[in-house]
C-alpha cells in the first residue's frame, strides 16, 4: 500500500514518499515499518542506495511510530533532531525501515529507526527528537 494511502498518516498526502515508491508494510504487532524497492535512479555513484534516500525512510518511519504511539492524534509531526550513522552499503533490491519511540512526553518523542536490506544485513541507524502537532480544538 501506498505510504500516503496509509490510515496511520490520517489520509495526509505524502508526494514525496509516494514519489520515491515507498510503502506502509503491514504488521500484525502493530510496529512502524515501510519499505522501498530500490531503483535505479535511488542509486548513488557506488551503485548503493542513496544516503538522502535512507534519511527519508528513517524520518518517516519515526513519524509514523510516533502517530502509532499517540493512536493518530496529532494534526502533524515536525521532526527537529536527527542524528544518522550509516553502516553499510544497501547494495540489494529492497531496504526495509523500521521506527520506534523510546521515550519523551507530550511535547517531544524521542525515536530511533534502523534501515535493514532483505538479507536482514544492518545498512543505517538514526536517532530523532520529534514534536507532535496536536489537533486544534474547536
Amino acid at each position: 500500500m501506498k505510504l500516503g494511502l496509509s490510515k496511520e498518516y490520517g489520509g495526509r498526502a505524502l508526494p514525496f514518499m509516494d514519489h520515491l515508491g515507498v510503502e506502509r508494510v503491514p504488521d500484525d504487532g502493530g510496529r512502524a515499518l515501510i519499505a522501498l524497492n530500490i531503483r535505479p535512479e535511488h542509486r548513488n555513484g557506488w551503485k548503493a542506495a542513496h544516503g538522502g534516500i535512507l534519511m527519508s525512510l528513517m524520518d518517516s518511519v519515526m513519524s509514523l511510530a510516533v502517530r502509532l504511539h499517540t493512536h493518530n492524534t496529532p494534526a502533524s509531526i515536525i521532526t527537529i533532531d536527527m542524528s544518522v550513522k550509516f553502516i553499510s552499503p544497501a547494495m540489494g533490491e529492497r531496504i526495509i525501515a523500521e521506527g520506534w519511540v523510546i521515550g519523551g512526553g507530550r511535547s517531544t518523542l524521542f525515536c530511533e529507526a534502523a534501515i535493514r536490506d532483505t538479507d536482514d544485513k544492518l545498512v543505517a541507524k538514526c536517532m530523532g527528537t520529534l514534536k507532535p502537532i496536536r489537533k486544534k480544538e474547536t
